[in-house]
């Protein structure tokens, strides 16, 4: 027979003996041990009683906690919101029932019993109905678990933990032997005190505490697991510390623990966690972590030349700590499945924002963009009412020609000569109404209600359209002719560019809505564009064509600087850590006063090519059936007693606008 060599064996019984002997149950095996919740929150407390906030926030960021870290799987939590006294005894039925159950299968079971919301020296309030601590002990106790945890954040809840004939011990020993058997209850005050929220909390300051402890704040013995004991001992400091100064005056937890045993209830491990951040030596001080949401999901005081390591959710985080008289912020970066560390060297000095204590002593810095994030771009675009009224009369005098026609056939029809039909009249050439308006801007904080910014801003409009006539003419003698005139791709537009200098004041209504009046100006380069093409073509009732079509071109540019200015008012609404969207209405001053350019004609084969600064010009027309004199641009001039130069051509693209735009904070 073959000998097996002692020595290997004995070298790998060493070396697995400690790792062994640091699991728990749920480790080793998920189906010898197995954790169940029962979680609820009522904001309502009935008549008489306020309306709390955050006691449903509070209590499913203790539900989240205990899936992420507390080894509690799918299926075997319930979370009751608002819950009626009946629905509430019906799922500790069901719970026990599901006890019962699993029993045969498990070796060792734990239930957690979580409530956040109003209550007094005898009962929990579930709106007008009452459950009495009597009857939650009785029925928490009566459960067929190895371990039973209730923990009560409640209004003067310290009563929840007196019950008749049990003496309150002392915090049990750590130990990792994991063979703890009884029940621990757990308070957010005392019997006679209140248990207090707070809005810069968005939570209570009992619950946030203990969610913070249970994410690794609390691990004082650096294990990675932080136990009943430990994340008591935390939620009692920080809240005691933090409630100190409030109205509400100092807030103690309470508890009562009856267990037997050796070793401590491990309440979750962090390196369950979907991501660790760990905080290194060279740290110390007050510290605040920040999610992307600008939520406070962790807070501790944390002493020089110790680690600790936190379990959160992948994502953006922003950690802030106060020593001493500064304040540090430094941006972390959490993926999922990885570990992130940081030290001194990635923090940065930040300015204090001013504050007066109105009841919490703890300063808690808002989730706000560190130094370098005194910049921000924006990118935005929108919609102006545009109206030149000078540009405009282009249209207006084209269709006075298409008017001419019809009175010239009307007279004709009046004085006996003919009679006639005119078809699809009406077609109105559009003058220029709206354009739109885009930006970039580029912009620097000078203080907390004060930007300077530099931008360049333009302008684009177009306003296209067609007319089509036809007249069907028939003479005394019976004979018919058929004329079609049709002007069409009549355009008017324009562009304008503007290097602006802007002055921003705000002020800051939350963490994610600013608002802002800004006042801003520059010199403008302003182009206009007016092109059409005509045609017209007169045919016998034969079907014959009597004259040659005439088709033509025209089109005339100009090109000048002049002055924009602009005043608004913007609400910038902040969606993620460094960016979010801009909304602005306000008036904006757009003018060019000496344009001049290119034009160019082109009639069948003819074709006139010209250079001249832009005039309005008088149109005078004296005929039997008319009289027609208006004004109308152009930078083309001859000696026409018909075309007279009138005055300046002024390109006004003032008016009112809205934008929209995204920004970003660098």
């Amino acid at each position: 027979m073959r000998k097996t060599p002692l020595i290997p064996i004995l070298l790998a019984v060493l070396f697995a003996a400690p790792i062994l002997r640091g699991q728990t149950a749920a480790d080793s095996d998920p189906l010898l041990a197995r954790r169940l919740a029962l979680v609820m929150a009522a904001n309502d407390g009935g008549r008489g009683r306020v309306t709390l906030r955050y006691a449903l926030d509070d209590a499913r960021a203790v539900l989240s906690v205990l899936h992420d870290l507390g080894g509690i799987q799918p299926g075997d939590s319930v979370f009751l919101e608002e819950p009626r006294r009946e629905t509430v005894f019906r799922e500790l039925r069901n719970l026990g029932a599901k006890l019962d159950d699993i029993r045969p299968h498990s070796r060792r079971l734990e239930v957690v019993f979580y409530y956040s919301g109003h209550s007094d020296e005898e009962h929990i309030l579930l709106g007008e109905e009452r459950i009495s601590y009597q009857e939650i002990r009785e029925a928490i106790t009566a459960l067929n678990a190895d371990v039973r945890i209730a923990i009560l954040d409640s209004c003067a809840s310290g009563a929840f933990t007196q019950s008749k004939g049990v003496k309150k011990k002392a915090p049990f020993l750590v130990d990792s032997a994991y063979d703890m058997k009884g029940y621990a209850f757990m308070t957010s005050s005392s019997a006679d005190e209140a248990s207090q929220e707070s809005r810069r909390l968005r939570g209570s300051f009992f619950t946030h505490n203990l969610v913070s402890a249970l994410r690794g704040a609390a691990d004082r013995n650096l294990d990675g697991r932080i136990t009943l004991t430990e994340a008591y001992q935390f939620a009692f400091d920080e809240t005691l510390t933090q409630t100190e100064k409030t109205a509400g005056g100092p807030q103690h937890p309470n508890y009562n623990i009856q267990m037997s045993g050796t070793g401590d209830v491990v309440i979750t491990d962090i390196s369950k966690s979907a991501a660790l951040l760990t905080i290194h030596r060279d740290i110390g001080g007050r510290l605040f972590i920040h999610n992307e949401a600008s939520n406070l999901v962790a807070e501790m005081s944390k002493p020089a030349g110790r680690e600790i390591t936190i379990g959160l959710e992948e994502g953006a985080y922003r950690i802030t700590y106060i020593a001493g008289n500064g304040v540090y912020e430094a941006d972390v970066e959490l993926q999922k499945g990885a570990s992130r560390g940081v030290g001194r060297g990635q923090f940065e000095q930040v300015d204090k924002i001013p504050t007066r204590s109105r009841g919490d002593r703890t300063y808690i810095p808002p989730f706000r963009p560190r130094s370098p994030s005194r910049w921000l771009v924006t990118v935005f675009g929108g919609l102006t009412g545009t109206e030149p009224r000078d540009f405009n009369r282009r249209a207006e005098v084209d269709n006075n020609l298409i008017l001419l026609r019809h009175q010239f056939y009307t007279y004709l029809r009046q004085t006996g000569a003919v009679s006639f039909y005119q078809a699809n009249l009406g077609n109105d050439l559009r003058p220029l109404r709206v354009s739109l308006p885009w930006g970039i801007q580029v912009r620097h904080a000078l203080s907390e209600s004060l930007s300077l910014s530099l931008g360049l801003t333009g302008l684009w409009g177009a306003a296209v359209s067609d007319s089509q006539s036809s007249f069907t003419v028939t003479e005394a003698s019976g004979r018919q002719y058929i004329s079609d005139y049709r002007i069409e791709d009549f355009t008017l537009a324009v562009r304008g560019w503007s290097p602006v200098v802007g002055l921003h004041a705000g002020w800051n209504f939350s963490r994610a809505l600013r608002v802002e009046a800004r006042v801003s100006g520059g010199p403008l380069l302003a182009t206009c564009r007016y092109s059409v093409d005509v045609f017209e073509a007169p045919f016998s009732d034969l079907g014959l064509t009597l004259e040659e079509p005439n088709s033509g071109q025209l089109e005339e540019q100009g090109s000048g600087v002049g002055w924009a200015a602009d005043a608004g008012l913007a609400a910038l609404w902040t969606l993620g850590r460094n960016w979010g969207l801009q909304f602005e209405a306000g008036y904006a001053f757009r003018r060019v006063d000496h344009l001049s350019g290119s034009g160019r004609n082109v009639s069948n084969a003819e074709s006139i090519i010209w250079e001249g600064d832009w005039g309005m010009k008088t149109w005078t027309k004296d005929k039997p059936w008319t009289h027609v004199e208006s004004e109308f641009p152009s930078n083309y001039w001859r000696d026409d007693h018909l075309l007279r130069r009138a005055r300046d051509f002024r390109l006004d693209l003032s008016g009112f606008q809205l934008t929209v735009g995204i920004f970003f904070r660098l």
